[in-house]
């Protein structure tokens, strides 16, 4: 949630902006001194890819849950208490396993010294067809505002400790990240430059259902141990 990116609509596949004012987060911070990093080493002469990946879904094929995942556990919260926060996110979203898989197509080009990459492969997702996929797996989940359905989940999370984590996690962070104007969920990731490069990366485009439906329901089985 930089504050160089605040008026921004689209990132696009170049080195990040030398401000780091409106980064929060220890975790993003370090992400951004990472490529700050590692442009250093490219200045110098060394060959260097960053590459940006969206968050990540449970393996498509063998999926686990996301204990440390900020959105497995917002929906695994949601379907635990039976409602959800009415949220206008478009989320970047990919399951691991489709990730890895376009991180080893894209190294395998020759590309330039110092090289970024979005991994992008599927449209963003907004959060309410994500909540309406574990409708579609049979959980009956009522939309509500976003300030209601926190004080429900940290009432609940008195007697219930599978959702503690999530409220422990907005209870730190005063702007709520997950629903306000964090940049991951509004802004459209751009890989152009990645496909100039790398043209026969299929054309962006939904997310299968199947495959998504999986990672929803590695989600659920989670929320349904609590």
């Amino acid at each position: 949630n930089a504050d160089a990116y605040r008026d921004r609509d689209v990132v696009f596949e170049a080195a990040l902006a030398d401000d780091s004012r409106g980064l929060r987060s220890p975790y993003v911070q370090s992400k951004w001194g990472g490529e700050r990093i590692c442009g250093a080493a490219a200045g110098q002469g060394v060959p260097t890819s960053i590459l940006r990946v969206p968050y990540l879904l449970p393996h498509s094929q063998r999926p686990r849950f996301n204990a440390n995942g900020a959105v497995d556990l917002l929906l695994a919260a949601s379907i635990g208490i039976g409602t959800a926060p009415d949220l206008s996110l478009r989320l970047p979203l990919c399951p691991v396993d489709v990730c890895a898989t376009r991180t080893l197509g894209i190294l395998g080009h020759p590309l330039p010294p110092c090289s970024f990459h979005h991994l992008v492969p599927y449209e963003n997702l907004s959060w309410a067809a994500l909540v309406e996929v574990a409708r579609r797996e049979g959980h009956a989940l009522e939309m509500v505002p976003a300030a209601d359905w926190f004080e429900l989940a940290r009432e609940a999370s008195r007697t219930r400790r599978e959702l503690r984590p999530i409220v422990s996690l907005l209870s730190r962070d005063p702007t709520r990240t997950l629903w306000s104007n964090s940049n991951i969920c509004r802004l459209d990731l751009d890989d152009s430059e990645t496909r100039s490069q790398c043209p026969e990366l299929p054309a962006r485009g939904p997310m299968d259902p199947a495959m998504l439906a999986t990672c929803v329901r590695a989600i659920a089985e989670f929320a349904g141990r609590g």
